[in-house]
């Protein structure tokens, strides 16, 4: 979990641009790059940013959120093949 301490409205408000960026485009080709501009920040400090109020890194954010996807298609009893699930879900 993040720490304890306070973490500026700004910082926040920031990492939930980058959020809002991420669920978007969950399922396509994300990188550090692209999610640091989605939160008008150097990669750098998005990074330090986003484990601040997250508790994680972005990277570990992001396979966590296409998991829980996954599983979730998975687990609905889907016909579908694993490897076409996992592709639609944003692994390579």
């Amino acid at each position: 979990m993040p720490s304890s301490e306070t973490v500026p409205l700004t910082v926040v408000q920031s990492v939930n641009r980058a959020l809002d960026y991420i669920e978007v485009n969950l399922a396509g080709q994300l990188s550090l790059s692209l999610i640091a501009g989605a939160a008008c920040v150097s990669p750098f400090h998005f990074q330090r940013m986003f484990r601040a109020v997250m508790g994680e890194t972005p990277h570990a954010f992001v396979l966590r959120r296409r998991l829980e996807n996954a599983l979730g298609d998975i687990s609905q009893r889907s016909r579908s093949p694993l490897t076409d699930i996992a592709l639609s879900r944003g692994f390579s």
